[in-house]
């Protein structure tokens, strides 16, 4: 029975996905084997996990080296702990460097045995069938390939993609993930740091703001333990007080702001508006002075009192 946990990366102060995940796979202090995406000559990073681990009550954490320090002999020893954690780091690397080692079947057979794998960013994208959508934002400060790798076949653990990191105002970046989605049929849960996804044979668990993209669908997952949503705090919410509050709005068609961009989404629900007619598509909301930041009428209606807004 698979046993997985997919975090985007772990933050101070949040370590719910990892406590409810041990707990749920009864691990009691467990040993844990920490692969690198590429060689820690310092132990930098190795000495950072083995502080956070500390906090978790798990003491016991061997160091795997799969680049410039790999010494297949080792390989036994990776096998006989309660878990494996992937790190982060540049995803085409680290896949690469798993390749070449002839990894991919071994942590498959570690899992298929009961083994917990415990992945971070680039690690928890690794479970996925495919690390493509790590080609989406290379132009925005994401991955580079400079391993000039071909094959991004991977784990494929989930049948779900998983994408780390995630700015809910970058709508640019929500757009890309939405074709993605479209070309590839795939279904991407995306995930802010402290946030995470736990796999326990079939079941999945949502811990956090994980949202899950399937096309033009953009919607917030049933977090484990979550209060009813008349007590919490609206999914929707994500500090847009920061640039919306007191802001002056104006009531309009949308009209797209170039021919080559055809849409844009509500600051809020992530709602699409577009000029052309269709089911889910908004042809009329409010909008910024400066044209730039849509908001749709539910939304509009929702939060009008507590941002203050003005219409002319």
């Amino acid at each position: 029975m698979k046993k997985l946990i997919l975090l985007s990366d772990q933050t101070a102060g949040k370590t719910k996905v990892e406590e409810t995940a041990f707990k749920l796979f009864g691990l009691d202090k467990p040993k844990i084997t920490y692969i690198p995406s590429q060689s820690d000559p310092t132990r930098k990073y190795f000495s950072q996990k083995v502080e956070w681990y500390k906090k978790l009550g798990v003491t016991d954490l061997l160091y795997f080296d799969i680049d410039k320090e790999y010494d297949k002999s080792k390989t036994d020893e990776l096998l006989k702990t309660d878990a494996i954690f992937l790190s982060g780091g540049n995803t085409y690397y680290f896949l690469n460097s798993l390749k070449k080692r002839n990894l991919i079947p071994v942590l498959r057979g570690y899992v298929e045995k009961g083994g917990v794998l415990i992945g971070v960013s680039a690690g928890s994208m690794i479970m996925s069938k495919t690390i493509r959508v790590t080609t989406i934002d290379t132009d925005m400060g994401g991955d580079q390939n400079t391993v000039n790798l071909k094959d991004f076949s991977s784990l494929g653990l989930v049948d779900f993609e998983f994408f780390p990191h995630f700015d809910e105002n970058n709508g640019e970046l929500v757009k890309r993930l939405q074709e993605y989605s479209k070309r590839s049929n795939s279904v991407i849960y995306v995930c802010r740091d402290g946030d995470g996804i736990i796999v326990n044979g079939e079941s999945v668990q949502f811990i956090g703001e994980v949202i899950k993209i399937q096309k033009d669908n953009i919607s917030k997952t049933s977090s484990v333990g979550e209060e009813p949503k008349s007590c919490k705090r609206d999914w929707r919410l994500q500090g847009q007080e920061k640039y919306l509050k007191g802001v002056v709005l104006r009531k309009r068609k949308y009209k797209q702001s170039s021919p080559s961009w055809d849409h844009d989404h509500c600051e809020f629900c992530f709602g699409k508006f577009m000029e052309k007619k269709g089911k889910d598509i908004l042809n009329e909301g409010y909008v910024t002075q400066d044209g730039k930041r849509w908001i749709c009428r539910d939304c509009f209606e929702d939060f009008k009192e507590s941002f203050e807004w003005k219409v002319n």
